[in-house]
């Protein structure tokens, strides 16, 4: 049988599964459903002992499980893949604007309704159907790589507990490359392989002067004002080039390639339709000399996201604040540090703090960006492999989040690669979250052809 005869045969009974792991309601950041994201984790250890993978554990961690699956190739040589996805998942409620249950799901027209479809059951699960497909293909003999699952159960709560997981793990996992499910294409027509997701960290900036509010007729222009000052250093964050102007905040970021800019050049954006998505932004803005889609995926941002100080409420109240705040997130690429970006800032506002006000700077959490080089050999393997599957050509995006990718590709010492079929059109994240049930058959063929592909590539290439 065919790998996509096998898929189309099974279409039935994988959208019944998803279903019914889909009604587990697994939302890491609520403690009341922590014993639901346990739950979770039984359920996925069940299927997969199913699906025929010899060894299926649940580990335990700081916080809540991470599953663990194994089926080993017959050569003990051959190469050690390992697929990351997670089985939490974010709040939802019918009162947050849903029209349906979210954890009450069901199949329609060819689309799944229910909290984690897309984003990420449904991108875990395709890959037990896409090892038995190819399997079935192979007179059930073992997958010519190492396959390894480690699906974790706490990346919707900014995986507290994943790095230390790693790190206790790491000699028993060993991959040669890593396949993460959990990102998105850019259309169900243009299938695409994400190679970067940007990381962040976060901060407040508050700056203080006289102990209390001053009356601005009495004391207005002979002492310095905290809110001008504060506006002043916000205001100074960005040179007339849309550059952030931090001390070395540009010094580790690797530079897009002449072939990455052509190949994001040949994606079909319309920025008019993407604006009117942005919130019918009335422009586009941001660093000079770069695309749209290169500032959103390929360029750290600096970006102010509330400001306050002094009276705020009804009428006037003619005042010198005692303080003023703000605060801010930065965006970053790869190879910008968090910690790094914090100290920039630090110097920022020590160099640019006026005689008389003292500037304090609150670190926030910071999540690393991550990397995929479009021209490693794995990468190309995976690009080869959903062509197959989707019948196009398969083009490059990246991303604007991140999650614990920067961890898995440090801590373990292998090579990001992206497989996943979801969309923004998903939903996910927001009410009414759906995934076309097609799509999720397209990444279980894609995967499937993805091990033979990866089998061709050697260790030391990947």
């Amino acid at each position: 049988m065919e790998v996509r005869d096998y898929i189309a045969a099974s279409a039935a009974d994988f959208s019944r599964a998803l279903r019914e792991w889909l009604a587990i309601p697994s939302i890491s950041a609520d403690p009341a459903h922590h014993g639901d994201v346990r739950a979770s984790a039984q359920w996925l250890a069940d299927y997969l002992r199913e699906t025929g993978f010899p060894v299926v554990e649940v580990w335990e961690t700081g916080g809540l499980p991470s599953v663990y699956a194994h089926w080993p190739a017959a050569d003990a040589s051959a190469k050690r893949v390992l697929v990351y996805g997670h089985h939490d998942v974010q709040p939802a409620a019918l009162d947050d604007g849903w029209d349906y249950e979210p954890f009450a799901p069901y199949e329609q027209d060819g689309k799944i309704f229910g909290r984690g479809a897309s984003d990420d059951k449904g991108q875990v699960l395709f890959h037990a159907l896409g090892i038995r497909a190819l399997l079935a293909t192979r007179d059930d003999e073992p997958p010519p790589v190492s396959i390894t699952m480690l699906i974790e159960g706490e990346e919707e709560s900014g995986s507290p507990n994943f790095a230390a997981l790693l790190e206790q793990r790491k000699d028993q996992l060993k991959p040669d490359v890593i396949v993460v499910s959990d990102t998105t294409m850019w259309a169900a027509d243009t299938p695409s392989i994400c190679t970067g997701m940007r990381g962040a960290v976060k901060a407040e900036i508050t700056v203080t002067g006289p102990t209390r509010d001053l009356h601005s007729g009495s004391f207005g222009g002979g002492v310095p004002n905290p809110a001008h000052a504060l506006a002043s250093l916000l205001a100074g964050l960005h040179d007339a080039d849309g550059r952030v102007t931090l001390p070395g905040f540009y010094d580790d970021v690797v530079p897009l390639t002449e072939q990455e800019r052509a190949l994001l050049a040949k994606l079909p954006f319309d920025e008019r339709s993407w604006l009117t998505d942005a919130g019918d932004s009335g422009a586009t803005d941001g660093e000079a000399g770069y695309s749209t889609l290169e500032r959103i995926w390929t360029r750290p941002t600096a970006e102010v996201n509330g400001l306050w100080g002094g009276h705020t409420g009804l009428g006037s109240k003619t005042i010198i604040p005692k303080a003023a705040h703000a605060k801010l997130s930065f965006r970053l690429v790869a190879d910008q540090e968090p910690a790094s970006i914090l100290e920039s800032l630090q110097k920022y506002v020590n160099t640019h703090t006026p005689n008389g006000l003292v500037t304090t700077v609150l670190a926030g959490s910071g999540v690393r960006p991550c990397r995929s080089a479009i021209d490693s050999p794995a990468v190309a393997a995976a690009r080869r492999a959903m062509e197959r599957a989707f019948g196009t050509e398969v083009l490059f995006t990246k991303e604007g989040g991140s999650g614990p990718e920067a961890d898995l590709a440090d801590i373990l010492g292998a090579p990001l690669v992206f497989v996943a079929v979801g969309l923004d059109a998903d939903r996910i994240h927001a009410p009414n979250e759906y995934v076309d049930l097609s799509r999720l058959l397209r990444g279980a063929e894609s995967v499937a052809y993805l091990w033979e592909e990866l089998a061709s590539v050697s260790v030391e290439q990947a």
